[in-house]
């Protein structure tokens, strides 16, 4: 009876204990498989967040915008001298890579009419007027006075009303893509002798000049 009681008690143990080795086993190979894995995760994410940091920095163009100017001039034709706008706002490039401005114009609307100043050109002060026929631009941005003529077999005139003004840029092997757009109320004052000046709306100063 003492043996037939002990032994099914032995039996019953080493079961359990080679259960119990068993579990621990299978425990191990899980947590050296789980650690394997978020090795692999953390290697894989850190390849991944160097690749997207190159993109951003080496490969990345990035967007061309401009701020708000806050002068727009409206100068007239006079002794020759065609119809012009002249702003002065700083372009920048969302990229650390930055682009190249081949062209630039503004499209200028008044009711149904429609006017592409597309000449343009360039400079900063009282520096010479650069022909625009190419600008480099980085993250930093440009800032300086951009002018813009209507093409020489076309007439224009400024006259009182509601305008809408957009600015394009061409850069290489792009399309030409809108980076600002304004609503101006063009009005008139005279003083003295009929001078035209300015009119101010919204934000920027907007003038004229004869």
């Amino acid at each position: 009876m003492i043996t037939f009681i002990i032994t099914p008690h032995i039996m019953f143990s080493q079961s359990y204990i080679l259960f119990l080795c068993y579990k621990c086993y299978m425990m191990m190979c899980i947590q050296t498989l789980v650690k394997d894995n978020v090795s692999l995760v953390i290697s894989f994410m850190s390849l991944a967040l160097s690749f997207y940091i190159l993109f951003l920095t080496k490969l990345h163009r990035g967007k061309v915008k401009m701020t708000r100017p806050n002068i727009i001039c409206f100068k007239r034709e006079k002794d020759g001298d065609k119809p012009k706008i002249f702003i002065r706002t700083l372009i920048y490039s969302t990229s650390e890579k930055g682009q190249y401005i081949q062209s630039m114009y503004i499209r200028l609307q008044r009711t149904e009419t429609i006017q592409n100043f597309n000449v343009w050109g360039y400079n900063d002060s009282c520096d010479q007027l650069v022909v625009g026929s190419g600008l480099f631009i980085d993250k930093e941005g440009v800032s300086c006075y951009h002018h813009f003529y209507i093409p020489i077999n076309e007439k224009w005139d400024f006259i009182a009303g509601v305008y809408t003004l957009q600015t394009f840029v061409e850069t290489i092997d792009n399309k030409p893509k809108q980076i600002f757009e304004e609503k101006l109320t063009l009005q008139f004052i005279y003083i003295y002798i009929c001078v035209c000046v300015c009119v101010c709306i919204n934000e920027p100063i907007l003038y004229i000049e004869n």
